[in-house]
């Protein structure tokens, strides 16, 4: 497994979580809204991660740094 991997099945768990609270605490249950709301999450957690790279990365790293450590994450193994 990458590491890349591994920070993609956390972010399918916290999903999993967020729909789960729609579910069981909000009543949702009807498939077309629930369906929504998980492509949005998708969408949500796709524009957080690139936001992540792009922004928030390059005020903690050098650009050589963050490039290194994207690299890493998407090809060393865990």
């Amino acid at each position: 497994m990458r590491w890349i991997d591994l920070l993609e099945t956390r972010d399918g768990a916290i999903k999993a979580a967020i729909l789960r609270y729609w579910i069981n605490e909000r009543r949702v249950t009807d498939e077309e809204h629930l369906k929504e709301i998980s492509d949005n999450l998708d969408r949500l957690f796709k524009e957080g991660g690139e936001d992540w790279a792009k922004d928030y990365l390059p005020r903690m790293f050098d650009r050589d740094t963050v490039d290194n450590l994207l690299g890493e994450l998407r090809d060393r193994q865990v």
